[in-house]
């Protein structure tokens, strides 16, 4: 049978161990705490704050020794050992948290559909063609899916659809006919209706809102992406793409770095929709290579009128910032024209009917 004494002393230990260990932790943040409490003081001393937080626990430890204790240099030496494991571990819970939401495969849907919903994204609080931007672009031109962009409330659905000849006319604008002119897009405009949303479709849930409840599961610097299937009203994950930054340090960070980890291969947007779509996304909607000619009949009627003139002009310049050398000379020709002469009508029938291009 042990006697009385030791189990007192061990006590003692343990005691000292635990009070040295705090002591050891805390010590570095009283320099830390009174230094940032005065701005001013930071900024000119900020510079001695590493020094004094590393002289804290130092002094700790040499208490220890001055009085002997064996349990209280064990602690000392102990503490921010301990915390920096702490930190560890708690870096590597999230870590896993994290990767339990990120799941890349892609399950395919039950069944075909024809409309892809696009929810919980910026381009939600856009309104009429703006909110369909480029990816969306190239959804509607590749023609699998009517895309849908769903109100912030997701109450109403935004239709988009392609159109043609005079309701690209009618609404040169609004229809986005004269931005497409300039990325060489030939006599096709955009529509929008706004409609009731299906029970089935296609959906990819961009996450933008803070309301989102995936969302407020990951640190703020996250991005996630899902892509699910709809029947009945019933959302199915398919696939779910997540990247997180994590960081767990404090004002302790001093002694070994910050401590953070990337969760999940960084993805870009287009990378997404490309692989559950299984189409050829780009980040910007492709030019095409319509004839100038062709874009310049189509633009000619937009010239004569005051308030289109500049937006044509524009369009212009776009269709041909990436054409050869004599069509810009063209443009620059145009451009130093005034919209409503006589010279620059005949520049711009000259080049429609191709005696200016050859």
């Amino acid at each position: 049978m042990a006697p009385a004494g030791a189990g007192m002393t061990m006590e003692k230990i343990i005691g000292q161990f635990i009070c040295y260990a705090v002591a050891s932790v805390i010590a570095p943040l009283i320099p830390f705490a009174v230094l940032s409490a005065i701005s001013f003081v930071v900024f000119v001393l900020g510079g001695i704050i590493p020094p004094l937080m590393w002289a804290a626990p130092i002094l700790v430890l040499a208490h220890a020794i001055k009085k002997r204790s064996s349990g209280g240099i064990l602690g000392a030496l102990c503490g921010l050992p301990l915390l920096f494991a702490y930190f560890e571990i708690a870096l590597s819970l999230e870590a896993e948290r994290i990767e339990a939401l990120d799941q890349r495969g892609i399950l395919p849907p039950q069944q075909e559909h024809r409309v892809l919903v696009i929810e919980d994204s910026y381009f939600s609080i856009l309104e009429g063609t703006e909110s369909c931007k480029e990816i969306c672009l190239q959804i509607l031109f590749d023609g699998r899916y009517a895309p849908v962009i769903a109100d912030s409330d997701g109450d109403v659905w935004r239709v988009f659809r392609l159109a043609h000849q005079q309701a690209c006319v009618a609404s040169p604008r609004e229809s986005r006919y004269l931005e497409l002119l300039g990325r060489r897009y030939t006599d096709v405009c955009i529509s929008v209706s706004e409609e009731t949303p299906q029970a089935d479709a296609l959906v990819i849930r961009e996450h933008f809102s803070k309301n989102s409840k995936v969302r407020q599961e990951l640190p703020h610097r996250s991005s996630v992406r899902e892509y699910l299937e709809r029947l009945n009203n019933q959302d199915r994950l398919l696939s779910r793409w997540v990247t997180s930054y994590i960081e767990k340090s404090g004002p302790w960070g001093v002694f070994w770095g910050n401590r953070n980890r990337t969760i999940g291969i960084p993805f870009q947007e287009e990378e997404f929709y490309a692989a559950v779509l299984g189409m050829p996304i780009q980040k910007n909607l492709p030019r095409r290579k319509a004839p100038l000619p062709e874009i310049l009949n189509e633009l000619r009627p937009f010239f004569d009128d005051p308030q289109m003139a500049d937006w044509a002009m524009y369009a212009f310049e776009s269709a041909v910032s990436q054409a050869t050398m004599e069509e810009r000379g063209l443009a620059r020709q145009c451009r130093r024209a005034s919209p409503n002469s006589k010279r620059h009508r005949t520049l711009i029938r000259s080049a429609s009917s191709g005696s200016s291009t050859g």
